[in-house]
């Protein structure tokens, strides 16, 4: 039990929706960056999800995290999204954090996540995380993340930030990096896009 919460209970899924799950795990081998246990996480990870009933599970370990699969990941995931399913995502990693280009960052920088093939495709920010992960999800649509690296609190841009500790219990806080004219930007042109794609049938 961890503050008050019994973690060998079942998870509560969202009844009569589907389950998926996508994982990524990187331990950087062969490499100045190496970590260990990253990949070990992910795949204890898959069992304890397939415990609580996940039956439709993806993942990529360590070579095949790629920018490219990554995000093709994140695209598997929220495919056809509907109301009352249940996602889940994992990231096990590096974090990091670049400078913002665009602007939108209170701090001026992007936090990360750091894919295997980093250093010809750069770190992957959480613009890029927002945009394919996050905006594409209806209401009603439950999605689970944990990210086990650097700089994680804020790498999905979302206006709360939830901080807990033993002795006090959890609060969501504004989180001072989320930016509304961000989100209006991304949502403006994601429903564009789906008004297209959608127009061409």
């Amino acid at each position: 039990e961890y503050m008050g919460v019994d973690l060998q209970a079942p998870v509560a899924l969202n009844v009569g929706g589907r389950t998926k799950a996508a994982l990524v795990g990187i331990n950087y081998p062969d490499s100045q960056y190496t970590l260990r246990g990253c990949v070990n996480d992910v795949q204890a990870m898959a069992g304890f999800l397939q415990q609580q009933g996940f039956t439709d599970i993806e993942m990529l370990l360590d070579e095949q995290a790629t920018t490219d699969n990554i995000i093709s990941l994140f695209e598997w995931l929220v495919a056809d999204a509907q109301p009352g399913d249940s996602l889940f995502f994992h990231y096990s990693g590096h974090g990091g954090q670049v400078r913002d280009s665009s602007g939108d960052e209170q701090d001026n920088v992007d936090e990360t996540i750091v894919p295997v093939d980093f250093e010809t495709t750069r770190q992957m920010t959480d613009d890029v995380i927002f945009e394919k992960l996050i905006l594409p999800l209806p209401e009603g649509c439950q999605l689970v993340v944990f990210m086990d690296c650097c700089h994680s609190g804020t790498v999905l841009d979302l206006p709360y930030a939830l901080q807990a500790a033993e002795e006090m219990a959890p609060v969501a806080d504004d989180n001072p990096r989320f930016n509304l004219a961000k989100l209006h930007h991304y949502a403006t042109n994601f429903w564009g896009k789906m008004q297209g794609i959608m127009n061409a049938f």
